[in-house]
């Protein structure tokens, strides 16, 4: 089991995963803090994202997209994460922001 801080919107945040695949995605956001909550992920965590992705793409009419255990555990890390940001005052969104005379706008979609 890989263990690693992140902080993202001002939380430290302990992650514990499978794959090394979420700790170097993550790089740019480790920290050394205290973390205020863990998020734990295994096998069972990317076989749920396989099925939703799947069921998403039936919804769609269209062919899923086989991904790798790993980068489906990065999507339940993610995921675990914005469940709990809430109680902290926090939501996190994955999506692109413009900012435009001192207004910010975000577009978000489904991913790909």
């Amino acid at each position: 089991m890989n263990r690693f801080t992140i902080r993202l919107a001002e939380l430290p945040v302990a992650v514990e995963c499978v794959h090394p695949a979420a700790e170097r995605l993550c790089r740019d956001y480790l920290t050394e803090e205290e973390p205020l909550f863990t998020v734990t992920v295994g096998e069972a965590d990317a076989a749920f994202e396989r099925d939703r992705s799947r069921r998403e793409a039936a919804l769609r009419g269209e062919t899923p997209q086989e991904h790798s255990d790993a980068y489906l555990e990065t999507l339940a890390v993610y995921r675990a994460i914005c469940e709990r940001t809430p109680h902290y005052g926090a939501v996190l969104f994955h999506c692109s922001a413009v900012a435009v005379d001192g207004e910010a706008y975000l577009f978000a979609a489904a991913s790909g």
